[in-house]
C-alpha cells in the first residue's frame, strides 16, 4: 500500500504502510498528510517530532519529517535528515524520494551541482512516474537558470550545446506528458501550448524552455491525427 503525500512545491510524494509499526503511529499518518497537504507544516511537525523519538529507526517517520523540513524550507536540517535516510535505508523502497528530498534541498539552499547529482540519482532508481516528472522539471529549471544567469550576469559561461540538448529533451518528455494528461480530460489536443497553463489547477505551471529558440518556446501544431511538436535535438 502506497500513500501520497502532497508537498510545497513537490506535487506527488509515497510513502508505504509501515508492516510492524503500531496502529496509533500509523492511523495518525492520514492526519500527518493532511497538514502538509494544506501546508501546514508546524502543526505536522509538532505531530512527527515525538513520533520520531519514540521510534527513531522508524524510516516512514523519518521521511516524513524530512518532507516536512522541505516544505518549510529548511534546506540544512532537510538535507542531513536525507543523507542520514539514504545511509540508514539503503534498501528502502522508498530510496528515490530521499535523493529527491535531498536534491531538493541542496538545490534550493544553494548547492545546485550537488543538488544535480543528487537529483539524477533520483531519476535513475524511481519507477514513479509523478516523482520521475517532478525530478525533470526541477533538472530543466536548473539548467535554464544557469543559461540565463550565464547570459544576464556575465559571470558563468552559458550551458554547453550538450546541456542544451539534454534540457530540450527533458522539455519535450515534459511537454509530452503534459499533452497526454490533457487529452485524457478533454478527449482532444489543446489548440496551443498555453492551454495546458490554464484550469485550476493547471496541467503546467510554466511552460519548458526550448533552449534552441530565441523566445525559449517549442513550435507545437495541432493536427486531425493528434499534434505536431519540434525536438531541435543537436541544432
Amino acid at each position: 500500500m502506497r500513500l501520497l503525500l502532497a508537498l510545497l512545491l513537490i506535487s506527488a510524494f509515497a510513502l508505504p504502510a509501515p508492516s510492524q509499526e503500531p496502529p496509533a503511529a500509523t492511523a495518525r499518518y492520514p492526519e500527518i498528510m493532511n497538514l502538509i497537504q494544506q501546508k501546514k507544516f508546524q502543526e505536522a511537525l509538532e505531530i512527527v517530532r515525538p513520533m520520531r523519538q519514540e521510534s527513531p529507526d522508524n524510516p516512514e517517520v523519518h521521511l516524513f519529517e524530512t518532507a516536512i523540513l522541505e516544505g518549510m524550507g529548511n534546506f540544512g536540517k532537510c538535507e542531513r535528515l536525507a543523507r542520514e535516510f539514504i545511509e540508514k535505508h539503503p534498501e528502502s523502497v522508498n530510496l528515490d524520494q530521499a535523493y529527491f528530498l535531498l536534491g531538493s534541498a541542496q538545490v534550493k539552499g544553494g548547492t545546485r551541482e550537488k543538488g544535480f547529482k543528487a537529483l539524477r540519482k533520483a531519476s535513475e532508481i524511481t519507477d514513479d512516474p509523478s516523482l520521475q516528472s517532478q525530478i525533470e522539471r526541477m533538472i530543466a529549471s536548473i539548467l535554464q537558470t544557469s543559461d540565463r544567469i550565464g547570459l544576464q550576469l556575465g559571470g558563468a559561461p552559458p550551458i554547453t550545446p550538450e546541456q542544451k540538448e539534454k534540457l530540450c529533451r527533458i522539455s519535450v518528455r515534459i511537454l509530452k506528458r503534459a499533452l497526454r494528461d490533457y487529452f485524457e480530460q478533454h478527449q482532444d489536443y489543446p489548440e496551443n501550448l498555453d492551454r495546458l497553463l490554464e484550469g485550476d489547477p493547471p496541467i503546467l505551471i510554466t511552460l519548458p524552455a526550448n533552449p534552441f529558440a530565441l523566445d525559449g518556446r517549442f513550435e507545437y501544431r495541432k493536427t486531425e491525427s493528434g499534434f505536431e511538436l519540434t525536438e531541435p535535438i543537436g541544432k
